[in-house]
C-alpha cells in the first residue's frame, strides 16, 4: 500500500498486510475454511492509497477455492500511527478467491500516510455484539514479532545454603466463608414508622403517641353521612373534589391544561344532572358503609 498508487506484478506483501491477513484467516476460518493457505500464495498486484482508506489487489497463480464466497468478510481493525480511530480491513472475494484487501478509516483522511512502512498495534476483531476482541498471533520470525515487547524478567535470585535448608512454611488453610445472611423483612408497624420526626429547626423529636382507636376507618367513620346531605352540598363537593384532582394532573403529572380542562367541564356539566348525581351518591353510600363496616371487623 503506497503513499500514492503503485501496479507492479507480484509485489512483497507488507508486514501490515501480513498481521491483517492473518487476523482474517482467524477470524473467517469457518465461513472460508482455506483463507488462510490463499494468504499463503497470495502475491499483491498493485497498491492505492484511497485518500479515506487503502486498496491492494491481490493475484494466485492456481487458485483452487474450496468455497462461492462473494463479496467482502471480516471485520480486522488495526490502530495505524498519525491516526486517531482504527482503520478497518476485509476481504475482497470474488467466486471463492481472494482478490483484494480493503481498508476504511471511517472518514479519517490516510493521504499522509505510508501504508508500506508504517508502524501500527492492537490489531483486533468485533463479535456480534460489536466489542473488540484482541489478535495476537504467534510470531514465526523476528521481523513478525510485536511491536509491544514484554519487559526484560527479573535476574534470578539464588538463595544461600541456610536458606536452602530452612524447611518451607506451610500455606496457610483457607477459612471458611461465613454464611449467607438472609434478609428478613420486618412487619409494618404504624407506631415504629413515625417514631421519630424533624422539628422546626431541623432537631428529632418524637412525636404523640396515636391515640387508640385512630385509624383509617374511624376517620371514615367521622365523616358526615353522605345519605344525608342534599344535592346542593354535595354538588359542591364534588365539584371541589375535580378541581383539586385536575390541579394535581396539571402540577404533578405535567398534564396540559387542555387536556384537564375540557374533561373536568364536561363532569362538572354531568354532576348538575339529577339523575347523574343520585348515581353518585348511591355509590359513595356503599363505599362509605362497606369502609364502616371494615374499619368495625378490624376493630
Amino acid at each position: 500500500m503506497a503513499a500514492s498508487r503503485a501496479t507492479v506484478a507480484n509485489i512483497p506483501l507488507t508486514r501490515l498486510e501480513r498481521a491483517v491477513m492473518a487476523a482474517l484467516a482467524h477470524e473467517l476460518r469457518h465461513t472460508i475454511p482455506d483463507l488462510a493457505t490463499q494468504f499463503a500464495e497470495a502475491k499483491a498486484s498493485q497498491r492505492r492509497n484511497m485518500a479515506f482508506g487503502a486498496y491492494t489487489g491481490l493475484t494466485l497463480d492456481r487458485p483452487h477455492p474450496a468455497t462461492t464466497a462473494d463479496g467482502r468478510f471480516g471485520s480486522v481493525h488495526v490502530m495505524i500511527d498519525g491516526l486517531q480511530d482504527a482503520v478497518a480491513f476485509q476481504v475482497l472475494m470474488r467466486h471463492g478467491t481472494v482478490a483484494a484487501l480493503q481498508a476504511d478509516s471511517y472518514g479519517q483522511d490516510t493521504r499522509p500516510i505510508n501504508f508500506d512502512t508504517v508502524g501500527f498495534e492492537q490489531v483486533f476483531t468485533l463479535d456480534a455484539q460489536g466489542r473488540s476482541v484482541p489478535f495476537e498471533p504467534r510470531p514465526s520470525t523476528d521481523d513478525e514479532r510485536p511491536l509491544r515487547r514484554s519487559p526484560p524478567p527479573a535476574s534470578r535470585h539464588t538463595p544461600n545454603p541456610a536458606q536452602q535448608a530452612a524447611p518451607m512454611r506451610a500455606p496457610p488453610q483457607p477459612q471458611p466463608a461465613p454464611p449467607p445472611q438472609t434478609y428478613k423483612p420486618q412487619p409494618a408497624s404504624l407506631e415504629r414508622d413515625r417514631a421519630f420526626t424533624f422539628g422546626p429547626n431541623g432537631a428529632v423529636s418524637t412525636p404523640p403517641p396515636i391515640p387508640p382507636g385512630t385509624s383509617f376507618g374511624s376517620r371514615i367513620s367521622d365523616l358526615p353521612d353522605i345519605a344525608s346531605l342534599d344535592d346542593k352540598t354535595l354538588r359542591i363537593g364534588l365539584w371541589v373534589a375535580i378541581a383539586v384532582v385536575a390541579f394535581l394532573l396539571v402540577t404533578i403529572f405535567q398534564i396540559g391544561w387542555v387536556f384537564v380542562l375540557v374533561p373536568g367541564i364536561w363532569l362538572a356539566q354531568m354532576i348538575r344532572r339529577p339523575a347523574v348525581l343520585s348515581a353518585i351518591r348511591k355509590a359513595l353510600v356503599a363505599w362509605q358503609a362497606s369502609a364502616r363496616t371494615a374499619a368495625a371487623s378490624g376493630d
